[in-house]
C-alpha cells in the first residue's frame, strides 16, 4: 500500500473554523509549549557514507522522541519504510525489527543490503498520534540520504508525494558536511513549496549517535527555529559535528494554501481534528579536517 492511499484512508478535510478561533488556539498553545523541546521522528544510519568495496550492509535506527535530550517517547511502528535509488523504489517495511531502550520505550532497527552505488534515500513514515496539548494530530515523515560510493549528482531529487506527502529536499549536498557549514533546503507538501513554515533543528544525543553530548549555554540553544521563504526555502547553520534533525512543520493553513483543504482525522471523542505534518531530514556533520 503506497503512502497516498494510506493517507486518504485515514484523513479527510477538516471542518471549518473561524480565523479568530484558529489564532486564539495558536496563541494559547504557543505560549504553553514555548519552553518544550520538539518531538522528532528519527531515521539515523551508522554513517551517511558507505564504501561499497568495504561493505554492502546499511543499518538504521528508527525512533520517535526528543533528540536533544536523548530520550524516546516510544509509539507505534512505522506504517511504511523504504528506499529510493535512481528513481526506483523498494519497500523495506518487512525488515523493521522492534527494539526497546533501557526505559522500555520502543524503537526499530532496519538492516538492508545495497546492490548498487548512488544516493540512497531511506525513509520511514510514522503513524499519526493525538497531541492533547495542541488539540490536533501530528504525523512525522522522516528520511535520510546515504551516499554509496561517490553518490552521484542526484542528491537534490525529491522522494516524491507517493511515498511522503511532505518532505525536505536538500539544496546543499547533504553528505560530506563539516561543522561550520550552512545548509539550505526546501520544504514541500504534495510536491509544492510550503511558505512561511517553521523549521526546527536539533542535534541527536540518543544512543550516543553524535558522539559527545553538547552542553548548551541555555535551554534556548538546544533548538534552532527558522522560517521558510515564499518558495519554501530555508537556511540553517551547523555549529557542531553529529547527527542533526531538520523538521519542517506543515500545518493546516499551509495545507489549505496548497491543496484548498486541510487534513483531519476523526477523534473518537472530539470530532474532526487537524493533522500537522512534520517532514524530517537527518544529516550527518563531520569534524573539520585539520593538518
Amino acid at each position: 500500500m503506497n503512502f497516498s492511499y494510506w493517507l486518504t484512508a485515514f484523513m479527510h478535510p477538516r471542518s471549518e473554523r473561524t480565523p479568530m478561533s484558529r489564532s486564539i488556539t495558536t496563541l494559547i498553545v504557543g505560549v504553553a509549549l514555548a519552553p518544550a523541546l520538539a518531538h522528532f521522528a528519527m531515521i539515523i544510519p551508522e554513517s551517511d557514507y558507505l564504501d561499497p568495496g568495504a561493505s554492502d550492509q546499511v543499518s538504521l535506527a528508527i525512533a520517535f522522541g526528543h533528540p536533544a535530550e536523548g530520550s524516546l517517547l516510544g509509539g507505534d511502528a512505522p506504517t511504511t519504510a523504504g528506499v529510493v535509488v535512481d528513481g526506483e523504489h523498494q519497500d523495506l517495511s518487512n525488515l523493521l525489527q522492534a527494539q526497546e531502550d533501557d526505559a522500555g520505550k520502543q524503537w526499530w532497527s532496519l538492516s538492508h543490503t545495497v546492490t548498487e552505488p548512488g544516493n540512497h534515500i531511506f525513509y520511514a513514515n510514522l503513524p499519526p498520534y493525538w497531541e492533547p496539548a495542541e488539540d490536533s494530530y501530528i504525523q512525522h515523515l522522516a528520511k535520510t540520504i546515504i551516499a554509496v560510493g561517490d553518490g552521484g549528482d542526484d542528491w537534490a531529487d525529491a522522494l516524491g508525494s507517493a511515498y511522503a506527502v511532505a518532505e525536505i529536499v536538500p539544496l546543499t549536498q547533504p553528505t560530506g558536511l563539516f561543522a561550520g557549514h550552512t545548509f539550505r533546503g526546501q520544504l514541500l507538501y504534495q510536491g509544492q513549496p510550503v511558505a512561511d513554515a517553521e523549521v526546527e533543528i536539533e542535534r541527536c544525543h540518543w544512543r550516543n549517535l553524535s558522539g559527545n553530548t553538547l552542553h548548551y549555554p541555555t535551554p534556548l540553544h538546544e533548538q534552532q527555529v527558522v522560517l521558510t521563504d515564499d518558495q519554501g526555502i530555508f537556511t540553517i547553520s551547523l555549529p557542531a559535528p553529529g547527527w542533526w534533525g531538520i523538521a519542517g512543520l506543515v500545518e493546516d493553513e499551509h495545507q489549505e494554501a496548497i491543496t484548498g483543504e486541510a487534513l483531519s482525522i476523526e477523534h473518537p471523542e472530539y470530532g474532526a481534528k487537524d493533522v500537522e505534518i512534520g517532514a524530517v531530514l537527518w544529516i550527518q556533520v563531520y569534524q573539520p579536517v585539520t593538518e
